[in-house]
């Protein structure tokens, strides 16, 4: 990953420091065909604006990997699909074109989709997006309800988009490390419920606890696990089970575990 100063802020230059590094396009280069010596391991090479780069120099790039890997990914924003469509009609059937539209509503891309739909491009595409805003604090969600900050729509529309395959945060938002979590701050944890595509919140508002407050949320968790776990299988559950009230950290884990195991446990619906 090259960490892009436009996009992210405030964050830990110590827990990101190869990610600064690789601003520098050459050890960009070194360390993306470096990826090649790893089976079953796909490199990426990820353009955007943040980056002085051609489409001359990532064309050169992308030979190059090209006599190194059977599969290559392009992950490129939608801001510059234009610019790059004669490197993506030329990539393989066995390549890669990751569309990233960030935190922006898919709805409002029509024309970047249309034109992707439009051009041959052999590769498998696949549409990337952040549905969760990363300016938004846990104090901002719902008391409880599914949410209304995080919209998922994107996992029921990707095919009719045109796209073979979609990713996402799993309910995260897309940020770097900073240099530590706050100790007060609204304790929130998040539920992903596949029947309802949707995140189901539990907020405890009060900031002056900080952490504390998962102590009153665990219990209203555990209400719902009739509801979100009837057969007591969900990992995500089994770790809320576990002693303590957690810390900010160990809920986010729950959300991101209980998010991928719905996707698992429902991908023949979905696939």
């Amino acid at each position: 990953m090259r960490v892009d100063n436009n996009k992210y802020k405030n964050y830990d230059v110590a827990k990101v420091s190869l990610g600064l590094k690789l601003r520098d396009f050459d050890e960009y280069k070194k360390r993306v065909c470096e990826i090649t010596n790893y089976e079953n391991f796909i490199p990426v090479i990820s353009i955007s604006n943040a980056f002085d780069n051609t489409l001359a120099d990532i064309t050169v790039f992308y030979k190059q990997l090209k006599e190194l890997s059977n599969n290559v990914a392009i992950r490129i924003t939608a801001d510059i699909i234009s610019e790059y469509m004669p490197l993506l009609i030329s990539l393989r059937t066995s390549d890669y074109l990751l569309l990233d539209v960030g935190e922006t509503n898919i709805d409002g891309l029509s024309i970047e989709i249309e034109e992707i739909n439009e051009n041959t491009i052999s590769a498998q595409k696949v549409i990337l997006n952040s549905p969760r805003e990363a300016n938004y604090q846990n104090k901002d969600f719902e008391e409880t309800g599914i949410t209304a900050l995080i919209d998922n729509s994107l996992l029921k529309k990707y095919k009719d988009l045109g796209f073979s395959g979609f990713g996402d945060y799993a309910g995260y938002k897309d940020v770097l490390p900073s240099s530590g979590l706050s100790n007060r701050g609204a304790a929130l944890c998040l539920i992903y419920n596949y029947k309802d595509n949707g995140f189901w919140v539990f907020t405890n508002k009060d900031t002056s606890l900080g952490v504390k407050g998962y102590k009153e949320l665990k219990p209203k968790v555990l209400a719902m696990r009739p509801r979100f776990d009837p057969d007591n299988s969900c990992p995500a559950y089994m770790k809320i089970d576990l002693p303590g009230d957690g810390n900010y950290t160990s809920w986010i884990e729950v959300c991101l575990i209980r998010y991928i195991t719905q996707l698992y446990n429902n991908m023949t619906d979905w696939n």
